[in-house]
């Protein structure tokens, strides 16, 4: 159950991680676990609209006490966030569904997050090998999977032949 709570609160987490390029990959962008959180904290493309959004948002104000968190709500809007990179001025984090990410890495607009993933101890192993591998441009990670769950329909044969 604390991985499922862990990799769920992963991108939220990641935060400190997270930082705009303005369109130009910082080589020198550097991560460290023990780096003093304070200032603000812009996460775009995620809403608390749900009872676990919410949660999730409580959790991550609770646990950066001090950060001011602005939180720019709706699904990602790429054309915003694009703008927001190449004004120099991006979200500090993004929650963005894995098939936008390639095209966001490939434009310049993310940074890898292997020093982030190494000082957070975050396991990959833990999710679904294809998750990770639409994540993963050129040998970089570029995000964290959210889930590691595969979403299952099922019809009862009967009911559907009489319909």
């Amino acid at each position: 159950m604390r991985k499922a709570i862990t990799a769920s609160a992963a991108i939220l987490l990641l935060a400190g991680c997270a930082r705009g390029t303005g369109g130009q990959v910082d080589d020198d962008a550097e991560y460290s676990p023990d780096a003093d959180l304070s200032g603000s904290l812009t996460v775009m493309g995620f809403s608390g609209v749900d009872e676990i959004a919410t949660t999730r948002i409580d959790r991550a104000k609770e646990d950066l006490d001090g950060v001011d968190i602005n939180i720019v709500e709706g699904e990602l809007d790429i054309q915003q966030f694009l703008s927001a990179v190449a004004s120099g001025e991006p979200p500090d984090l993004i929650y963005a569904d894995r098939s936008q990410v390639g095209s966001l890495a490939a434009r310049g607009a993310l940074i890898p997050l292997e020093s982030c993933i190494d000082g957070e101890q975050i396991d990959l192993d833990q999710y679904v090998d294809s998750a990770v591998e639409q994540v993963n441009i050129n040998g970089s990670v570029y995000g964290i999977p959210e889930f590691n769950s595969v979403q299952v329909t099922m019809a009862h044969a009967e009911l559907l032949e009489e319909a």
